[in-house]
């Protein structure tokens, strides 16, 4: 059999022209979507990336700000802690003038007071001890950028009263002395020392006592 092509050769060059260009845009096509794939991938994934180092960035914002908040209100614990400390103290403050009263109501005619101390004479941690503890605020910056903490001193209340004076004779020393045991604000009183001593035209016992609480 003899097959006989009746169409025209111009034609035949622009079919196969059209059937070349379908393929090679296939190909294109083809090729475009897999070179297209990674790089949608490498977007999305850098996306992801900025979205998590985003969140890196406020997570650690939040943080600072929640030592901030924890440092400040540990601060404030410290503070309301001496201050309740120092409530405490000053309820168990001694009354110093009505111990004064008593120590003078008690004191017979026959016998005066020449002095009366504290032993030892300034509680521990005043004067020398204080003043070479620099006044910072609460929660102020250091030169080091550290925030200072309330500094507390604790100081020692005296333990004693040191009683001295005359007295007429030894008798009025020993009736003033019972007294004050009377009182029953002392643990003990001790006589440190008597002796006679020339007053006036005349003589007196001249005392030291230590009242211990």
């Amino acid at each position: 059999m003899i097959a006989i092509n009746l169409i025209n050769p111009g034609t035949l060059r622009r079919r196969r022209s059209k059937r070349r260009i379908k393929q090679w845009v296939g190909v294109f096509v083809i090729t475009a979507g897999v070179v297209a794939v990674p790089v949608s991938f490498e977007l999305s994934r850098e996306h992801q990336v900025q979205v998590l180092r985003a969140e890196r960035v406020e997570i650690a914002a939040q943080n600072e700000a929640t030592r901030q908040m924890l440092n400040e209100q540990g601060i404030e614990i410290r503070n309301l802690e001496a201050q309740a400390n120092r409530a405490q103290a000053l309820r168990g403050k001694r009354s110093w003038s009505k111990l004064l009263g008593i120590v003078g109501r008690v004191l017979p005619r026959e016998v005066w007071l020449a002095s009366l101390n504290t032993e030892p004479a300034r509680p521990t941690g005043s004067s020398r001890d204080m003043s070479s503890i620099p006044a910072v605020r609460p929660g102020a910056s250091s030169s080091t950028g550290k925030d200072e903490e309330p500094r507390v001193v604790t100081m020692k209340a005296p333990r004693s009263l040191r009683i001295e004076g005359y007295a007429l004779d030894h008798d009025n020393l020993f009736d003033y002395t019972s007294r004050l045991k009377a009182m029953q604000i002392f643990t003990d009183v001790k006589l440190k020392k008597a002796m006679e001593e020339p007053v006036f035209s005349g003589k007196a016992i001249r005392f030291n006592l230590v009242c211990n609480w």
